[in-house]
């Protein structure tokens, strides 16, 4: 899930929310300013949602889950392509949280663009008020991300080197050592754990996407009363 990305347009829509509020009892010029400047989100919006899908797309394809089956690490081929599809979704973090950043480069360019007055003001400031709690967010999720990406690591590491002692009867693993059980166990535990983490960490984001498109909506509706 490419959610980085939207944060970075959560916090662009709330963010214009601060500046329509501020020219609802402005002057016609400051209406007018807000209104351009709503239009232009709308567009930011649009092609940041657009890079955001393309990515999420690129996300779908990954298959961590069979790739590190006990069955699918038994040999030296089944270890190498799970480090490779690894390989590949830490690729996709990274680029969504590069994405993530030129958002907020874009939201804070075109907000250095407006003219000077309310309405540039309200941008900067509505800016500053929710951008820590978004990155906050966001930086749970990527965390969460990491570390079950770490917990994968250490366990196709684990298979690697002890693949040799290990066989799959009746469809269950087995292993030589009492020490291998144990190992293996917490390495799932660990794997399970921060999974959980990541779906707990989405559920913010999600809120927090819906919430945005939902104020940009209203802002449409606020600037044309």
């Amino acid at each position: 899930m490419s959610t980085g990305v939207k944060i970075a347009v959560g916090v662009a829509v709330l963010v214009v929310l601060a500046a329509v509020g501020s020219a609802a009892n402005e002057q016609f010029q400051e209406k007018q300013q807000a209104r351009a400047l709503l239009v232009s989100v709308d567009a930011m919006v649009q092609r940041q949602n657009a890079q955001g899908a393309a990515l999420d797309a690129r996300f779908g394809q990954i298959d961590l889950d069979h790739r590190i089956e006990p069955t699918a690490l038994l040999n030296a081929d089944g270890v190498a392509d799970a480090r490779a599809e690894l390989a590949k979704y830490r690729g996709l973090l990274a680029e969504r949280d590069h994405l993530a950043a030129s958002a907020d480069q874009e939201r804070q360019a075109l907000f250095a663009s407006l003219p000077a007055g309310k309405i540039r003001d309200a941008a900067f400031r509505g800016s500053a008020r929710v951008a820590d709690s978004h990155h906050a967010i966001a930086a749970a999720l990527s965390k969460a991300q990491i570390d079950n990406a770490d917990a994968v690591q250490a366990y196709v590491d684990w298979f690697d080197v002890h693949r040799g002692d290990l066989h799959v009867r009746n469809g269950k693993l087995t292993t030589v050592t009492q020490q291998e059980v144990d190992e293996v166990r917490v390495l799932g535990e660990r794997l399970a754990s921060t999974g959980q983490a990541v779906d707990a960490a989405i559920v913010p984001v999600k809120t927090m996407v819906q919430q945005s498109t939902q104020k940009l909506q209203q802002a449409h509706q606020d600037i044309d009363q």
